[in-house]
């Protein structure tokens, strides 16, 4: 197990190396590297910082609540958490910041941008890109634009949240308000609606 463990961490200081080397289109500052524990939702890790743990919450990614009282939403909610989990499971993390984002979040918790070690893939990207959560425009991030742009490219693509697969989370009644739940109606402001029986704002 130890000389495993030892190959991991090797393999995340090439990919760091890696990282730092990246040209200007996909830069990463240097930033800390952590071992991934656990993903307690879709947008939300814990990590052990030399033998601290540590949560972490994604910054500019919302999904649903797994813990939610509606079936149809922490069904998804579920979804989006086991896929973080199983994308992040035995994996080293690098840590970023961003300089617009000074402070933690509601509970509490580091904003931050992470990057899986072994092939530096973008984990916030990945959550919105996937379909597991959308871009939360709350806040102000250097990223927002990309991350919208990965959200509507989602949405063509059907994948995740906005994809018929979804439907299997949960029954869906008639009527319009279910119809509009099914494929996602956009509310005031055009950044927040129902999709999936979860309404959303990410304004």
């Amino acid at each position: 197990m130890k000389d495993v463990r030892t190959g991991i961490r090797l393999l995340s200081i090439s990919a760091l190396a890696a990282l730092s080397l990246c040209g200007p289109a996909g830069r990463v500052s240097a930033g800390e590297m952590v071992r991934f524990v656990r993903a307690v939702n879709g947008n939300t890790v814990v990590v052990d910082r030399s033998g601290t743990e540590e949560t972490l919450a994604l910054i500019g990614v919302v999904t649903p609540d797994p813990k939610d009282k509606k079936k149809e939403v922490s069904s998804f909610g579920g979804w989006a958490r086991d896929f973080l989990g199983e994308f992040l499971k035995d994996q080293f993390v690098m840590i970023e910041s961003d300089p617009k984002v000074k402070k933690p979040n509601a509970a509490g918790n580091r904003l931050a941008y992470l990057y899986r070690s072994r092939d530096a893939a973008f984990v916030n990207l990945k959550m919105i890109s996937e379909g597991y959560g959308i871009a939360l425009a709350r806040i102000e991030f250097s990223k927002l634009k990309q991350f919208e742009e990965a959200e509507n490219q989602a949405k063509v693509n059907a994948v995740g949240l906005w994809g018929d697969r979804a439907g299997e989370a949960a029954h869906w009644g008639s009527g319009e308000a279910n119809q509009a739940k099914r494929i996602g109606h956009t509310g005031p402001g055009g950044r927040g609606g129902w999709v999936r029986g979860w309404y959303y704002s990410s304004r």
